[in-house]
């Protein structure tokens, strides 16, 4: 009684393999429907797995993250501003290898293109942010999607920081150079 149309539920079938799948680009996935094959995702590395999910252009439109320590680590892919989209669809974040949802890791990633975004823009990123499990806390909703953390702070200046640092190694304002004519030009 409570499902939808079977589009809907496969639509939230596909979403959920696609996650899962991102978490574990090393392990083959295949998504059937009915005897259908609809995804046949081959193990390999990270950038391959985000390719075969969102298709073969894309990994010329991404940024690499990374910054590991010893607390804390963050690392995954952003979006250059060719992926800024209207809709905050495809922001996936990744806390210990588990999809998670979280306000302030968002908005960490979403103030880090402050120059960047123009309004009712939002960044395309597939983040993976591993920390000590005794550090957050995922029983904040029934659904174990949101996360808090201990020191929510120190947590959203790190992954604002991150993310600024890896944007800055990217020249993302196209320039115009005006060079003067050249006297051969001149009869």
């Amino acid at each position: 009684n409570f499902l939808k149309t079977d589009a809907t539920e496969l639509k939230h079938i596909t979403d959920t393999f696609n996650k899962i799948s991102l978490s574990y680009p090393s392990v083959h996935f295949r998504l059937f429907n009915d005897d259908e094959l609809i995804f046949d995702y081959m193990p390999g590395e990270m950038q391959e797995r985000i390719n075969s999910v969102f298709g073969e252009g894309i990994s010329r439109a991404l940024i690499k993250v990374e910054e590991i320590t010893d607390f804390i680590s963050l690392y995954g892919y952003i979006g250059k501003p060719t992926l800024l989209k209207k809709g905050r669809g495809d922001q996936y974040l990744f806390m210990n290898k588990r999809y998670v949802v979280s306000k302030q890791i968002n908005h960490a990633v979403f103030s880090a293109y402050e120059n960047i975004l123009e309004k009712g823009e939002y960044p395309f990123f597939i983040l993976f942010l591993d920390i000590d499990p005794k550090r957050i806390d995922v029983n904040v909703h029934p659904s174990k999607l949101e996360v808090k953390f201990d020191d929510e702070k120190d947590v959203y200046t790190f992954v604002l920081a991150v993310v600024r640092k890896s944007l800055s190694t990217h020249d993302l304002v196209p320039n115009i150079s005006f060079r003067p004519p050249s006297e051969d030009n001149s009869e």
